[in-house]
């Protein structure tokens, strides 16, 4: 559903900018005034980006950012979005819009700025190790290729290919293209989920058989370990 902005006076936009107005209160101690600078609602859910300033108007505060879920017919304020720069876990970060869609999946893009969803980066990139398991080396490169090793050896792989992931299904899909060791046991077709330590979480996916001893439950848990 696309969203839209409530026109300037209308009852939904006081009763958003008075809930921030509260907030910014109860945090900082500031009554304050807000310049509206980009307010977007869709499917009982909001985004609103203020500037807060003085009711004065002579001072000028950071940029006050809130995220809205309306319950039951009533708004409240769902979060408040870190806007630290430098801090991986603030809206400047490339993953931001990725952890942010964990917390409310039921969230529409549609209320998130345009610039946010463009520079949101793959979260797959990387060298990752499984936790408790024998794979060594689950390399994702940003082109959407794959590698698969439980004995890593300098330029050596088990096998490799491309995969296609739906970060709003969370769906995750891998296919083998070639390899030196191509197990014919594969399952490769599932979900994926970022745990609160940003581990990698696989559900419905199985490797196949590249050691010995049989596994039984089809999901793998991966630490990254370095950026690729």
């Amino acid at each position: 559903m696309r969203a839209y902005t409530p026109k300037a006076g209308s009852p939904e936009r006081r009763m958003l900018l008075d809930l921030m107005r509260r907030k910014v209160l109860e945090l900082h101690q500031l009554d304050v005034l807000f310049v509206v600078r980009e307010m977007k609602l869709s499917s009982g859910w909001a985004w609103v980006h203020t500037l807060p300033r003085s009711k004065d108007g002579v001072g000028r505060y950071e940029d006050f950012i809130a995220i809205f879920h309306k319950k039951n017919g009533v708004w409240r304020i769902a979060e408040i979005p870190c806007t630290e720069p430098d801090n991986p876990n603030c809206i400047d970060s490339p993953d931001y819009v990725t952890r942010l869609r964990m917390r409310f999946p039921e969230m529409p893009d549609a209320i998130l700025p345009s610039e946010m969803l463009s520079k949101q980066r793959n979260p797959f990139t990387g060298f990752w190790r499984e936790s408790e398991g024998e794979i060594q080396e689950l390399v994702f490169s940003a082109n959407r290729t794959f590698s698969v090793t439980v004995h890593p050896f300098e330029t050596y792989k088990d096998y490799w290919g491309h995969y296609v992931y739906d970060l709003k299904k969370r769906t995750i899909v891998f296919v083998m293209d070639g390899g030196n060791r191509k197990p014919v046991d594969v399952d490769l077709d599932g979900f994926f989920t970022f745990n609160k330590a940003g581990d990698l979480v696989l559900e419905g996916i199985f490797f196949g058989t590249l050691f010995q001893g049989k596994r039984e439950a089809h999901g793998y848990c991966f630490k990254k370990y370095a950026d690729k």
